[in-house]
């Protein structure tokens, strides 16, 4: 995982746990890296471009 996604984990969201990271080629979207975390015992799926701009 680049280490710029990792930045905007830490500093949109204390105390996050990263459950899944995949990278993903989408027809539309293009490239970019799937983000399953999880906060307070919740699960949140998040999408980010690999120089940790959040795309969902």
């Amino acid at each position: 995982m680049p280490k710029a996604i990792l930045k905007a984990l830490e500093a949109d969201f204390e105390d996050v746990e990263i459950v899944e990271i995949e990278k993903v080629y989408h027809t539309t979207k293009g490239s970019f890296y799937y983000v399953e975390i999880k906060i307070d015992g919740k699960k949140k799926d998040l999408e980010f471009l690999s120089d940790g701009k959040r795309i969902n």
